[in-house]
């Protein structure tokens, strides 16, 4: 993951918690010692909408590492929301679960004036129905250019993982009725050209196979 855009999230929410296993809640400037000790396994950081896998970096233990490591301005720190927590529900998993729901990006994305949305499709695991989840598309920024993504819903959250490891878990967002309507015109124009550019390209090359054939149009 690209630890650029996930401090690009976390310094656009004012907004940051540090999720690990063995920690209790915590609202102050300092983890306890108790905490530093009783805590074990990944390390997760959230704005509140997604929570990033980040072990591979030193253990935040204070808001002044967290600033400096991130580079917050002292001006801004104090409008910054921070906590320290144990691990929610819908972290308490690392690996692959096959018993997932299996969730499929879609080639289309919704756009509106201030903000790209993207679409997942899933089944449901307990009524079986076909769902869209709305993303958006900033919290998936830390993993372009990575192909090896598997995407899968739990608990009406996206997970996100990279082989078998989870890397982030993405709440999806709850769009205003106005604001749908208008991106999914955006998106009907998107699927519109998408088809058109598709069959202009058979068209292409079934005629190119006809030449090949010696047959003319």
């Amino acid at each position: 993951m690209k630890t650029a855009k996930i401090t690009k999230i976390l310094k656009g929410s004012n907004h940051a918690e540090v999720f690990r296993a063995g920690y209790s809640d915590f609202a102050g400037d300092e983890l306890a010692e108790e905490d530093v000790q009783r805590g074990n396994g990944a390390q997760w950081l959230s704005n509140g909408a997604a929570s990033y896998q980040m072990d591979s970096m030193p253990l935040i233990r204070s808001v002044g590492q967290f600033c400096a490591t991130f580079d917050v301005p002292e001006k801004k720190r104090e409008s910054f929301f921070f906590r320290f927590s144990g691990l929610p529900e819908y972290l308490q998993f690392e690996r692959w679960d096959p018993r997932l729901a299996g969730a499929v990006r879609l080639p289309v994305s919704l756009v509106t004036d201030d903000r790209r949305i993207e679409l997942f499709s899933y089944v449901h695991p307990v009524n079986g129905q076909s769902r869209v989840m709305f993303i958006d598309a900033l919290y998936l920024t830390p993993f372009d250019g990575m192909d090896n993504l598997t995407f899968c819903v739990m608990q009406d959250r996206l997970v996100v993982f990279d082989g078998v490891f989870t890397c982030a878990v993405i709440h999806p967002m709850d769009i205003r009725d106005d604001e749908l309507s208008a991106a999914l015109m955006q998106a009907q124009r998107e699927i519109q050209q998408s088809c058109r550019e598709r069959d202009f390209e058979i068209t292409q090359r079934e005629r190119k196979n006809r030449e090949a054939r010696g047959f003319a149009d």
